[in-house]
């Protein structure tokens, strides 16, 4: 199953996708300069190489220049710009990955997907409250993007796709490392940076085991990336939730649910930090204005916002997974299920 991607992934219509993708993004130059505006020549040049190496398994990404952010709350974020050749790479694998794994995901995952956005998920947790469920668990990870383990992850990946070329590829952008501003390139063992165009999608593929264990338990939720907010019919019920999701996530994901950004209350006292997109574009620059802190209620018209995922690449891309024949019957039967995800 899937052992073929990459195939598809230098394929011209998924190539001239990908181009168009990161053109259109802009954003600015990797550690070695290059502008996006050189893509295009630089891949009429080099571009058979590429694919060659990519198609071999051996192709190497650089590391990715780093840059601080201002955090609304104050503070900063780090944020990783790759090489523009690298960020093109990464559109080429995200339009072969993203149709095979969206219609996985939960029905009430909004986070980075094609056809969905913060609205949505405001729009859904106004819902449940609405409905009667009139207490919130505001839950929070800390630094989920700095902690993501790259075993997990990795086996995550691995149990969906067979081509192990695609699979080598992204362990090494996750292990690529950071130019600093002082020039020093630092590495890391777990994480998964946040500014290429691969990152919301791996984000999205770590998180839904607990979007299914949401799920399974019954549990009505809207969630956001990192960002998750489930409504239950009282407050003793929600500290129970928390409490026990804190542990669940700990064992299951090895990550920490923030002390000091979660809570427990009524959902107007709550706030559904939608903006969890802040700091990923594959263009290299922050998306800082963009839903920063949406209520769950008081305000008919949440923030605008708009996901760096782009409709036509994603509906050319599925077009040609399906015409490659790559999407297997379970694909078939998980989208047919979640019928509300819309592609």
């Amino acid at each position: 199953m899937l052992e073929e991607l990459m195939e598809i992934a230098v394929d011209p219509f998924n190539w001239e996708a990908a181009l168009r993708a990161v053109e259109r993004n802009k954003g600015a130059p990797g550690p070695d300069g290059m502008t996006v505006s050189e893509l295009r020549k630089h891949l009429v040049t080099h571009g058979s190489v590429i694919a060659k190496r990519l198609l071999e398994g051996s192709y190497q990404p650089g590391a990715a220049r780093r840059r601080d952010i201002p955090k609304a709350s104050g503070g900063t974020r780090p944020l990783s710009i790759p090489n523009v050749q690298d960020r093109f790479v990464q559109q080429l694998l995200l339009g072969v990955l993203q149709p095979v794994f969206d219609p996985r995901f939960s029905k009430q995952s909004y986070g980075f997907r094609p056809g969905r956005s913060a609205h949505d998920a405001v729009k859904a947790a106004q819902s449940y409250a609405k409905e009667g469920y009139t207490h919130v668990v505001d839950m929070d990870i800390t630094k989920f993007f700095d902690r993501v383990n790259h075993d997990i992850l990795m086996h995550k990946l691995g149990s969906v796709v067979r081509d192990k070329r695609v699979l080598r590829i992204i362990g090494r952008f996750l292990r690529a490392g950071v130019v600093m501003p002082d020039g020093v390139v630092v590495t890391s063992e777990e994480g998964t940076p946040q500014g290429g165009p691969l990152s919301p999608l791996l984000a999205n593929i770590y998180l839904d085991a607990l979007d299914k264990e949401l799920e399974k338990r019954g549990l009505r939720f809207s969630s956001y990336a990192d960002d998750c907010n489930i409504y239950v019919g009282s407050q003793a019920a929600a500290e129970r939730v928390l409490e026990s999701l804190t542990g669940w996530i700990a064992r299951h994901l090895r990550l920490e649910v923030s002390v000091s950004k979660s809570g427990t209350g009524r959902p107007w006292e709550r706030k559904f930090d939608s903006g969890a997109h802040r700091a990923f574009t594959p263009a290299g620059l922050p998306v800082g204005s963009l839903c920063r802190s949406a209520p769950f209620l008081g305000s008919s018209s949440p923030p605008p916002c708009s996901s760096p995922l782009h409709p036509p690449v994603w509906r050319s891309s599925k077009t040609k997974l399906e015409r490659n024949g790559t999407h297997d019957n379970r694909s078939r039967r998980t989208n047919c299920a979640t019928s509300g995800a819309a592609i």
